[in-house]
């Protein structure tokens, strides 16, 4: 735990923050003793739990085939292609 004086606290907040938003708690004294304590939330102090990211490339490979990506024909050549097809 940090130990501060109110005026150390007020004149330099956003660092003691830094360490509050760490886990740690900061004691605030004037003439010597304790009169408060900044402490962090229950939510900061507990771990977040772990968010799976989606595998993209897995989900195109799934839908499209494992030859979507093998292609030699450019993108704006295919899409030309595609629209020929429309058109009659």
């Amino acid at each position: 735990m940090k130990t501060a004086t109110i005026e150390d606290f007020t004149a330099h907040v956003a660092d003691y923050l830094g360490c509050v938003e760490a886990g740690e708690e900061v004691a605030l004294s004037r003439e010597g003793r304790v009169v408060a304590r900044v402490s962090p939330t229950v939510a900061l102090t507990q771990a977040k739990p772990q968010v799976a990211k989606p595998d993209f490339k897995a989900r195109f490979l799934a839908m499209w085939g494992a030859d979507a990506l093998a292609s030699t024909e450019s993108v704006s050549a295919q899409f030309e292609t595609l629209r020929s097809d429309r058109r009659l």
